[in-house]
């Protein structure tokens, strides 16, 4: 598992409801459907937001999965307009199939990334 640092909880939220819908699109769930997010965010013990990614995790990606809504979250994030072009060309290419959403985390976000033991956490 790696953190990736998330400038506040509304981000972390939105990247991972994002990831989310390129199995389940909102279009496709059922109402009562409750799971709405692949991984889960919390803050550290100087206030910093962190995504948890499962680095490991393999999501089916729907036949009409998109990378919309999460373009003005990368380039906030200092993603290139190139690079959100490749994201979507990865989220096309593998639609109807499979993909482990880290191995296509953009460069930067994998760098600032840390282990659960290179975070202070608060005390439980």
């Amino acid at each position: 598992m790696r953190f990736v640092p998330c400038s506040s909880p509304t981000v972390a939220e939105a990247i991972s409801a994002h990831l989310w819908s390129l199995s389940r699109p909102p279009d496709v769930r059922d109402p009562d459907e409750s799971t709405a997010f692949l991984f889960d965010w919390r803050q550290d013990a100087s206030g910093v937001w962190w995504l948890a990614v499962i680095t490991d995790y393999v999501i089916p990606v729907h036949a009409e999965a998109v990378l919309d809504g999460i373009a003005d979250i990368l380039q906030a994030a200092g993603i290139s307009q190139q690079e959100i072009d490749a994201l979507e060309a990865v989220v096309i290419a593998n639609r109807g199939g499979i993909m482990t959403p880290w191995d296509y985390f953009p460069q930067a976000f994998k760098d600032a990334s840390r282990s659960e033991d290179e975070i202070a956490w608060p005390s439980r």
